[in-house]
């Protein structure tokens, strides 16, 4: 299972095809029987290497021509015979791994292509003492296989956390509480929590509060914040 599709689309029409550029304004790609050459105010430039973009795609020119035979990376982008691959992708994590959102059961739910960004098995309190957060990884598994194994371990680590936050805060009640922190190359993350609350009434907004020891903030493309 991979957070990130990579698509590419290499479509060629034998056709005059305008170069999408703002300087200069009088660019295309101009196919004739040796390829697709890179013309620049009416004829083709044989000393330009770099990209060219139009309606079919973003191509790597060597010497004016594009070319086909090209894999590998320029200027920082991916390309694949010669054609720079699209990038399937709804947004970043707090560390700017990029996720795929899809919808799974019940609910919407995020796949990495990365590695694990979290600290792992370690019970840790925030500042006032209030709230004590351990993360587990489930394992490379299915969304469905994730959940059945979440229950299985679900009753051990309420019981730590319970114990934990009744020592620490003796005079107030404990709710707990979990979140997916979504599926990295395949391993499902899952942070156990406890509270310590005053009442029971106001469990729900402190809860919030303490929504994740790790602030679980998504990103869009766009890079505006999405919690």
């Amino acid at each position: 299972m991979t957070a990130t599709t990579v698509i590419a689309f290499c479509i060629f029409i034998p056709a005059k095809s305008k170069v999408i550029a703002a300087e200069p304004v009088n660019q295309y790609l101009q196919l004739d029987n040796n390829g697709w050459w890179y013309v620049e105010d009416g004829a083709i430039n044989f000393n330009y290497n770099g990209l060219a973009d139009n309606e079919y795609g973003n191509w790597k020119i060597t010497n004016g021509l594009v070319d086909f035979g090209y894999n590998g990376t320029y200027d920082g982008k991916e390309i694949v015979n010669g054609c720079i691959v699209s990038e399937e992708f709804d947004g970043y994590d707090r560390f700017g791994n990029k996720f795929v959102e899809e919808f799974d059961g019940e609910g919407y739910y995020k796949y990495f292509d990365a590695d694990n960004p979290y600290i792992l098995d370690t019970y840790e309190w925030t500042d006032d003492g209030r709230c004590i957060s351990v993360i587990k990884d489930l394992g490379v598994c299915s969304y469905s296989e994730a959940d059945d194994r979440f229950v299985d371990m679900w009753d051990g680590i309420e019981n730590q956390l319970m114990d934990e936050c009744y020592k620490k805060n003796p005079d107030k009640q404990c709710v707990s509480d979990v979140t997916s922190l979504g599926c990295y190359n395949g391993h499902w993350l899952i942070e156990f929590r406890c509270v310590s609350v005053d009442t029971m009434y106001i469990s729900v907004e402190l809860n919030r509060k303490y929504n994740h020891l790790y602030p679980l903030y998504f990103y869009d493309k766009e890079g505006n914040l999405r919690i």
